[in-house]
Formats: structure tokens, C-alpha cells, sequence
């Protein structure tokens, strides 16, 4: 899952249903991230990386396991970059070409880093550089989520328009669908598997958000239906066998706390999940975690006691004083959704809704800060998905109609 924190401001999130949001939202007004790396071997954790005044996240490994690519949010201007950090040094270097960019993955071939970023009002656009830095390529737009196949000949993404994802073959850009919704697709290094996280209901009626796999063959084309492992958590990363998923989960302590967030690992078999680490010295979460090539590290994004600058949080100089806050009250609803708007900026907030099929149901504009809006009561019952804007900041969130 990708970590809830200023990086939001652009990022496509479901931050409404998520079960880690209230506290990674929480985490993003303390503190700023970092990434972290833990060795499998001997059972210790560090800190990689430390961008001033920025917090970084999304890591992914080189295929050499000697570097991570990651994408770092201004405290201050809230714009986004891509960074490559020497884990041995711990020296981040900024990726010509990473401008704007975000949720960057490196190929497994090691030629090129993948990413995503906004290319207009509504719509994000997956874009490829080469490793040592350059001219970015627009490989398809009015998509986001993307993430490589392990040939590096095909990449896997989300569909803006249409909601489901999507496979494309570099070499002649041609697409198959998988004719279902899903989040942070990550394919497996055998090339056998794709994980992707998606809600499903439960047999009580009731919704959950969890990790899925899928078969499939060299194309990325689906061999079967998915296959659930965990009724929560997210942001799937692979071992570099294949043979078990590693990713971001809440940690229960007892019947009525919770621990923010550790990193956990289950089977592609399924089973009980175990959680191999998890800072202990901050009191937020964990997040985006990635598995190493040579399968020794996991690598995290993680908040840093204390934050990095004392300026960032002193009188006059809040670096979210600007934040768009959105939540949704009543989801899944069988009547209508009360959606809440919250923001420091007296700017006007626009939003449209968006059938299944990527069909715009809703347009409004002119709405105010700080204000509550009421929609859906007369949508059909189905899935639907608002996008909110203020100036820069941009918000999805998903919607059920029962």
C-alpha cells in the first residue's frame, strides 16, 4: 500500500476505506518518512535514506540489490521527485527526467525506472527513464499504479478510464484487460503471478480490502480466477523465489489496540500471516515494503523520530497547512454518501464521479472548503469512484451502492 502521508496530495488512494488511513494520516502531520532497510540475516533495521525537508516512500530495488529508487515530497511546496539512495552510502541522488513523478519501480533488466505523474487536471500518465537518468517516455496515458513484468517486456497497470487492470507489451503497445478493479499490482519474479490489492464482500454482508493473486502466463494474461490471501493490508512485494508475498498489515495487540503498522509475509499458498519487523521506536506505521533481488533486505518506508527539520513543524512554517482532507461517511451506503471536505486553502473544490465503465455520472464545481456534500442517492447500485481537486491537491476514493 502506498503510504498515506503528503505524497496524498497527488497520489490515486482509496483513503476513505483503507484500514491503515486514520493513522498514517495522523503520521503525516509529526513526521517525516524515511526508508528503512531490515536484514532477513541478521534481524536488524536501518535507516537508508534522509532527504531534508521530505519525506520518501515507494521504494524499489535495483536489480543488483545496491541501490532504491524512491520518490521524495517537498514538505514545503508539496512537488514530488524521484531519487536514487546508495544503500551502502546512504547518499540520495535526484533522477533526471523523475520530475513531478511517483510509485517508482525498477525494471527488472535494470535499464529503466518506471512512475507515474499527472499529465492533466484529472488524469495521471505512466512514464519510463532510463536508470542513469533522462528524457522521459509517456508509455501510456490515463493510467496509474503501474509495475513491471519480470522480463521487463510487459507492464501491468491501472486503467483511469475503464477501472480495471491492464497489461501493455512495450514493443507494440498492444493491451489485454483483466476485466477486474485492482490496486498496486506486483508480478511475480517467475512471471507466474500477479498480486494486486481489491475490496470483495464478506459473508456477512460486509466489505473487506485485502491481497489477491492471479495466475497467469508470459503475456500477463489471466490462467483462472483470483485467489485471496489476506482479508487486509497491502502494497504486495515478492520474494525473490516467488513463494511468498511481503507487505503492510495492522498489528493487533489486544481486543482493543493496534499497533499503526508492521510489515508481514504469507504464503502464495495462503495461511496465517507473520509479521517479520516493524520499527519499534516510532509510533506509526510501516509502509511500502520491498523484497530485495538477492532476497537478504526488506526495504520500508518508515517516520523518523525526531522529524528531520524542527522548521518544518515551528509556528508559520506547517508544510501541510494547505492539505486536502477527504473522507466519506456512510460507504457502503444504501441511500447516498456524505462526503466531507476539509482544507486550510480557501480555494474552490471540484469533483465528478465516475461509473464502472469510466462513464462521468457527476460534475461539480464551486464547492467550499470545510463543508459536507451529499451524493448518490439516486445512483444505481453498482461501484463508482470521485475524484475531488483543489488547485494541485487530487483524491480518489471508491464508492459501493448497495
Amino acid at each position: 500500500m502506498k503510504p498515506l502521508s503528503v505524497q496524498l496530495l497527488k497520489w490515486f488512494s482509496i483513503l476513505s476505506l483503507l484500514c491503515l488511513c486514520s493513522n498514517s494520516l495522523y503520521a503525516q502531520f509529526v513526521d517525516y518518512y524515511d526508508i528503512y532497510v531490515y536484514d532477513l540475516k541478521t534481524g536488524t533495521t536501518r535507516q537508508v535514506s534522509s532527504i531534508p525537508m521530505a519525506g520518501e516512500y515507494n521504494c524499489s530495488w535495483s536489480p543488483n540489490s545496491k541501490k532504491i529508487v524512491s520518490e521524495a515530497v517537498d514538505a514545503v511546496t508539496f512537488t514530488q521527485a524521484i531519487y536514487v539512495t546508495d544503500v551502502a552510502s546512504g547518499v540520495s541522488t535526484l533522477l533526471t527526467g523523475g520530475d513531478g513523478g511517483n510509485d517508482a519501480t525498477w525494471s527488472p533488466n535494470g535499464q529503466n525506472i518506471l512512475f507515474e505523474k499527472n499529465t492533466n487536471d484529472w488524469y495521471s500518465g505512466i512514464f519510463a527513464v532510463p536508470a542513469e537518468g533522462g528524457e522521459p517516455t509517456l508509455l501510456r496515458d490515463h493510467a496509474i499504479s503501474a509495475a513491471w513484468s519480470n522480463n521487463s517486456q510487459y507492464i501491468i497497470f491501472l486503467d483511469e478510464d475503464m477501472w480495471t487492470l491492464k497489461t501493455m507489451c512495450l514493443k507494440d503497445k498492444s493491451e489485454s484487460s483483466f476485466d477486474l478493479y485492482g490496486e498496486n499490482p506486483a508480478w511475480s519474479p517467475n512471471g507466474q503471478y500477479i498480486a494486486f490489492n481489491t475490496w470483495a464482500p464478506a459473508a456477512d454482508g460486509s466489505w473487506f480490502y485485502g491481497i489477491w493473486i492471479i495466475k497467469v502466463d508470459e503475456t500477463g494474461k489471466p490462467l483462472g480466477d483470483p485467489f485471496n490471501l489476506t482479508s487486509s493490508g497491502g502494497g504486495a512485494s515478492w520474494s525473490n523465489n516467488s513463494k511468498t508475498i511481503v507487505y503492510s498489515d495492522v498489528t493487533v495487540i489486544d481486543a482493543e489496540n493496534t499497533d499503526a503498522g508492521d510489515i508481514y509475509s504469507i504464503s502464495v499458498e495462503g495461511g496465517t500471516p507473520q509479521r517479520i519487523c516493524g520499527r519499534v521506536d516510532t509510533q506509526f506505521g510501516d509502509y511500502d515494503p520491498c523484497y530485495s533481488n538477492n532476497g537478504q533486505y526488506i526495504a520500508f518506508s518508515s517516520a523518523t523520530n525526531p522529524p528531520k527539520s524542527k522548521l518544518a513543524l515551528s509556528p508559520g512554517n506547517d508544510p501541510f497547512k494547505n492539505k486536502l482532507q477527504v473522507s466519506v461517511m456512510g460507504n457502503p451506503s444504501k441511500s447516498d454518501f456524505r462526503l466531507n471536505f476539509q482544507s486550510k486553502s480557501s480555494e474552490i473544490i471540484s469533483l465528478r464521479v465516475l461509473d464502472a465503465t469510466g462513464k462521468t455520472i457527476l460534475n461539480q464545481a464551486g464547492i467550499q472548503p470545510n463543508s459536507i456534500m451529499r451524493v448518490g442517492n439516486d445512483f444505481s447500485k453498482g461501484v463508482y469512484f470521485v475524484e475531488v481537486r483543489q488547485g494541485t491537491q487530487r483524491k480518489v476514493m471508491k464508492l459501493l451502492k448497495q
